[in-house]
């Protein structure tokens, strides 16, 4: 495994812990935590379980993901700030994962760049 998908998927993990304890350590509110738990890692099994079985793609769908997980984190950030712990390393996390799913694609793209001949101007 090399290193951009070692980090995806410690990201990838560490993302799912943190939902767990996010939901929680909130107080208590008409939903159960451990379902607001659930609903918010459900999306993130898929690539888990991905790096577990060696997918290829996994660091790709896991980078994806995290799109939603960023957004999240930034409305929680803005919205309560007594989640800024929370929040910031929800943001921090999928950042993470972000750039460690695309980073084959785009050292792919600098090789390809550097390789081609220069333009005939």
């Amino acid at each position: 495994m090399n290193a951009a998908r070692a980090i995806a998927a410690i990201s990838t993990w560490a993302l799912l812990v943190l939902q767990w304890g996010w939901r929680l350590s909130l107080p208590p509110t008409p939903w159960p935590a451990w379902l607001a738990a659930l609903l918010f890692s459900l999306p993130l099994l898929a690539p888990a379980i991905g790096f577990l079985l060696g997918r290829p793609r996994a660091a790709l769908w896991a980078g994806t993901l995290a799109l939603f997980y960023f957004c999240h984190g930034i409305a929680e950030l803005r919205a309560s700030p007594e989640q800024a712990a929370w929040a910031t390393a929800e943001i921090v996390l999928s950042l993470a994962m972000v750039i460690a799913g695309s980073w084959p694609g785009l050292a792919a793209k600098l090789r390809r760049r550097r390789s081609a001949p220069p333009p005939n101007v």
